[in-house]
């Protein structure tokens, strides 16, 4: 789940984005996995719930490279956009600044530490 203060609007990346609603020191803790707000769940599970929700899994939902379960945050962070030079870095449990972040800055993290394909495909599909 984010810690620091955020929010959703159009990013210049590609649809809505996660912005900092704070200025955020290099090293801050922006994101810490906590069970029942990041929801973890088998590929064979989302399909139990239809196309249209493995779908959305499929774009939001990031695949841990351990045990390739699914897991997706119900607050904002699953609308943060990739950047090949982000300024967040990632680990099984946090997030942070990898340098100093100001207030209305679009979050931006690198896809590939959360998926071996990162699904740059068209969300419609």
């Amino acid at each position: 789940m984010m810690i620091v203060k955020n929010y959703v609007a159009p990013s210049d990346i590609h649809g809505v984005g996660v912005f900092a609603g704070e200025d955020i020191n290099q090293g801050t803790r922006i994101y810490e996995f906590v069970e029942d707000i990041d929801i973890v769940m088998t590929r064979e599970k989302t399909l139990t719930y239809g196309a249209e929700f493995a779908r959305f899994m499929r774009i939001f939902a990031f695949v841990d490279p351990g045990d390739r379960t699914m897991v997706i945050s119900v607050d904002n962070s699953r609308f943060m956009n990739h950047a090949e030079q982000p300024n967040t870095a990632w680990d099984e449990q946090f997030g942070w600044a990898t340098r100093d972040i100001r207030k209305g800055e679009e979050l931006t993290c690198d896809y590939f530490t959360f998926w071996f394909e990162p699904p740059f495909a068209n969300p419609s599909e």
